[in-house]
This record gives C-alpha cells, structure tokens and sequence, in this order.
C-alpha cells in the first residue's frame, strides 16, 4: 500500500509537470502590434515548399517541407515585410535573431521525410536554411542560427 501512494504521487507530479512545457500545438508570433497564436496545424496545411537538403546535425541528406519565412511573413504579418530581424525562441529558450531574413534562403520545416515533425523531432516547427553555401559542414557552430522547437517568432522593426 506504500508503494501504491509513491506511485499514485509520481504520476501526479508527471502529469502536473507536463502541463508545464509549451504548447507544441501553437507558435507564438509577436509584432509590435500585439500576438497572435497560429495553429501548427495550419502552418503544416501551408506547408507549400519541399527540397532536399543536407542536415549537418543528422548528417544526412533530409527531405524537408515547410513554408519560406517571407511567405509567412507576408502571410502573417504583412505590415511588418520591411523588418529589420526576426527573432526566434525555442522550447527551451534559445535564441536565434535572423536579420537577412528576407534573402529567400529560410524555411519553417514542418514535415521531414513525409512525417510531421514532433516535438521528439525537433519540431514541430524548426528554422533551417535551404542553400548551406560553402560552409564548412562538420563545424556546426556555423549553423547556430539554425533553431529547432520553434514556439515565439518576434518580428522585430
């Protein structure tokens, strides 16, 4: 019976600490005129960009899809297409601000390998470049503006 109420107790503190973590069913995008909450579901059924590329994470050749950051800039957040940066936050409070944002060469990867992308994933939604240049691919503090767990995009003015 002793056991049973160190049980029952840790599965209480499991479920109130999973309620803690962040909502991987939205992200979070903040403008200088308020926030707004989009569904992943949404950006997933947006998701309008395939390619392969190489991950220098898993390092392997990935087949990705997702929607082009100016697409959902201009999706999103039309006023602000002249932004100086955009900020992301992940899950776990890591940081990337992006201020050639508008180049062309940034994806909101949504699927990998024709699966969605879970939170187990990297996901649900992570910032990846779509054209590496001539990086050196096996140092991968070339990639830190790369950022998984995407949940706050900030548009910065």
């Amino acid at each position: 019976m002793h056991a049973s109420k160190y049980l029952t107790l840790l599965l209480l503190l499991t479920l109130w600490c999973s309620s803690l973590t962040a909502d991987e069913s939205i992200v979070s995008l903040q403008t200088p005129s308020g926030e707004l909450h989009i569904s992943v579901t949404e950006l997933r059924e947006m998701a309008g960009s395939e390619l392969e590329i190489y991950d220098p994470f898993q390092r392997t050749n990935v087949l990705v899809r997702g929607i082009d950051l100016i697409t959902f800039i201009e999706h999103f957040a039309a006023d602000y297409g002249q932004a100086s940066a955009i900020n992301f936050i992940a899950s776990d409070d890591y940081e990337a601000q992006i201020s050639h944002w508008n180049s062309g060469n940034w994806l909101l990867v949504t699927h990998e390998n024709g699966s969605s992308l879970r939170l187990r994933d990297h996901g649900p939604v992570k910032l990846v470049e779509k054209n590496l240049g001539n990086r050196n691919l096996d140092n991968l503090r070339n990639f830190n503006d790369w950022i998984w767990m995407v949940k706050t995009i900030e548009v910065m003015e």
